[in-house]
């Protein structure tokens, strides 16, 4: 079988796409032909070059140059640069081809695309991860009638069908004509394709989006969409397979320390950029981040805004999961924590912190006899979005059902919205249950990070997201769970914990601290593999 894929980057997103294209390489079967067009609007010759050094045999990198055929409607948005429209361009630019594998340089291939290739999408214009229930909201901002809404990133284009409907033209009109599209090319695609988008299975555009903490995605396509990417921080566990190929490829970021700032930095920056002499400047922005700091601290109004926290409400789960971070076989011998202490150290966090959303998590959370009574508190005493994690090995109680129907609440089982086999209703007689859907994800491996790899995830630890347990906050859940079971001390970690007992101001600069990119030094030991705790030495 003949596969045709196609990317397309330029000179400065070049080591990434070969890194996307040498991932693809490592999975191919002998018995197929590959061709790999790699779309781009002018690069050098030593850059095309190492392009076409990747082929061999049964294999074929090709680069095409595109940059006729640009248009002043492609225009370029925040971190949308213009090689996002190239994509659109397939149909006219490649006459030879009737189908064609589309993937984003920031994905990491798992198996062979061979078997995505081969998929039959029938009379639809392109195959695609579809978002369930996304259509409404395009709809109702932009007033079309979108039947789909998808990821572009990994797409299966049905070039024949869009010669025959002049899809490139008909996006251009679609670009003309809402010039303010959030996502331009994939909201393009999504007006024009609408009701003609075959869904692909999730497994092909495994969208990671810091932090995920429940492994490494083994098969399909592992897309590193976020705004963080594996070469310009970390946090994602699955970057770890990114730092993986780079290194054997010889392209992995090098090694640097970024800069530390304090509350406020950025505004201080701006505010006080025009301030002359150079030490006056210093000065100025130096004393309005110590002042951002004060009001963080003291003013209710300015308190600090936590976007994601963490909560643990259980030590209790019915699973011995190898790839679980919460480490419940360990916390089995000891004591479950107790409610209303829980409720008290919330109350003392919502009068402190402003909470976008809050995760409650375990253990089971369902698997609690009294979750209803903390989903409850939860809800009253705060205006947060609440998130219950589950790993759908527990029904819900009859007394919680109602309160899963709040509009602040969902449920999440693995970073996705769950399924249920049975209406969500307090009156019926069977029990909702949670669809198992750990199979969606394909199966996971527990592995140890090198030590190139172990410099980019500890460099962003506690930056995505913080974890409040026992009345403590702390910079991310292995340190806190890792004291409690005694695996190492307290002094392990220079940014372990943020005490209930210290002043405001002094949470306030040990928070900030935790939200440092920082290098290994900051933290020395972490989780390697997912079950034990190794001791890392400090950074030379």
């Amino acid at each position: 079988m003949r596969v045709a894929t196609l990317l397309a980057t330029n000179e400065r997103y070049l080591p990434h796409c070969r890194v996307a294209i040498a991932s693809m390489l490592e999975h191919i079967s002998a018995g197929n032909e590959y061709v790999v067009y790699v779309f781009h609007g002018g690069m050098p010759e030593k850059a095309l070059a190492l392009l076409r050094a990747m082929g061999r045999e049964h294999v074929r990198v090709e680069s095409v140059c595109v940059r006729e055929r640009l248009r002043d409607t492609m225009r370029e948005l925040l971190w949308y640069t213009r090689e996002i429209y190239f994509r659109l361009m397939a149909a006219d630019v490649l006459p030879e081809e009737d189908k064609v594998l589309y993937m984003d340089c920031d994905v990491i291939v798992r198996e062979d695309v061979a078997r995505l290739y081969a998929e039959d999408i029938g009379d639809a214009l392109l195959g695609a991860y579809v978002y369930p229930g996304r259509e409404a909201d395009m709809n109702a901002a932009l007033g079309t009638d979108v039947q789909a809404v998808f990821n572009s990133g990994v797409l299966l284009f049905n070039l024949r069908k869009w010669r025959e409907i002049g899809l490139f033209e008909r996006c251009m009109e679609v670009l003309e004509r809402y010039p303010t599209l959030p996502c331009p090319d994939q909201d393009a695609l999504a007006i024009v394709c609408s009701g003609r988008v075959a869904p692909l299975d999730h497994r092909w555009n495994l969208v990671t989006m810091p932090p995920n903490r429940h492994g490494l995605y083994m098969n399909g396509i592992a897309h590193m969409a976020a705004a963080v990417k594996p070469w310009t921080g970390s946090g994602d566990t699955n970057y770890a397979l990114y730092y993986d190929v780079a290194k054997r490829l010889g392209v992995l970021p090098p090694r640097e320390t970024p800069p530390q700032t304090w509350p406020g930095a950025w505004w201080a920056h701006r505010r006080f950029s025009g301030v002359r002499p150079a030490p006056l400047r210093a000065a100025a922005r130096r004393a309005a981040g110590l002042a951002c700091a004060m009001a963080a601290a003291y003013v209710p109004r300015c308190h600090r805004y936590l976007r994601h926290l963490r909560v643990r409400v259980t030590r209790r789960c019915p699973g011995e999961c190898a790839h679980c971070e919460m480490l419940c076989p360990r916390s089995r011998g000891l004591a479950e924590i107790d409610a209303s202490q829980l409720m008290r150290d919330l109350d003392s966090l919502f009068a402190r912190f402003r909470v976008g959303e809050l995760y409650l998590t375990g253990g089971e959370p369902f698997a609690r006899p009294d979750f209803a009574a903390i989903l409850r508190h939860v809800l009253k005493h705060s205006q947060a979005c609440v998130v219950v994690e589950t790993a759908g090995l527990a029904a819900p109680a009859p007394d919680v059902l109602p309160l899963l129907r709040d509009a602040r609440v969902r449920v999440e089982s693995h970073g996705r919205a769950v399924a249920w086999e049975t209406p969500v209703d307090a009156g019926s007689r069977k029990a909702p249950q949670l669809r198992w859907v750990w199979a969606d994800f394909g199966p996971l491996a527990r592995r140890d990070c090198a030590e190139d790899e172990l410099y980019w995830q500890t460099r962003a630890c506690g930056a995505n997201e913080l974890f409040y347990a026992d009345g403590r906050l702390f910079a991310c859940p292995r340190m806190a769970l890792g004291l409690e079971s005694g695996a190492f001390p307290e002094s392990a970690c220079a940014f372990v914990e943020v005490r209930r007992e210290k002043s405001a101001w002094r949470v306030e600069r040990a928070l900030e601290a935790m939200a440092q990119k920082r290098c290994l030094e900051a933290c020395r030991y972490c989780l390697r593999g997912t079950t034990a705790f190794v001791p890392v030495p400090p950074e030379v």
